[in-house]
């Protein structure tokens, strides 16, 4: 009876003890996972930070070569008066939406200078967004002007 005990004891002991191996092994493995989905989160920080780069490159190259188009002659200009221009949206095409008896549709996200959304918009040719005339929706892109500036986007920004 006393060894049946001690058999007893020694099990329930055991079974403790794996139960915390199991236990540990298991938040060995969380760990692990939360630091896949940190690295992820950080390339693709990375990621985002290189295309932010580029597209500031493009609109620094877009801003000097329109405020260097037509001008000959040497003069000293701030960088402030340089531009004339009002920058384009950040804007991508959602979709575009057809169907039978409606006017030609798109859903576009309007994104701040901190890539966050402004807005998600349904609009059709002729109406405006921010102050932009959307001009002609395509399958795949949307044309908006202003003041005489015309911008083509799709899905991944401005083309």
């Amino acid at each position: 009876m006393a060894q049946r005990i001690n058999d007893e004891k020694l099990r329930s002991e055991l079974a403790a003890q794996e139960s915390e191996r199991l236990s540990a092994e298991n938040e060995v493995i969380r760990m692990q996972i939360q630091l896949r989905e940190l690295r992820s989160q950080k390339e693709t920080s990375l990621t985002d930070i290189e295309k932010m780069k580029q597209e500031l490159q493009r609109y620094q190259r877009l801003l000097a070569n329109s405020a260097t188009t037509g001008q000959r002659t040497e003069t000293t200009v701030s960088p402030r008066s340089q531009v004339t221009t009002e920058p384009p949206l950040n804007m991508r095409l959602l979709n575009v939406l057809k169907g039978e008896g409606i006017s030609t549709r798109a859903r576009v996200v309007v994104l701040g200078d901190n890539g966050a959304s402004q807005g998600e918009f349904q609009v059709k040719e002729g109406s405006s967004i921010q102050g932009w005339t959307i001009e002609s929706i395509n399958q795949n892109t949307i044309q908006v002007t202003k003041n005489g500036e015309s911008y083509t986007y799709g899905s991944d920004g401005m083309m």
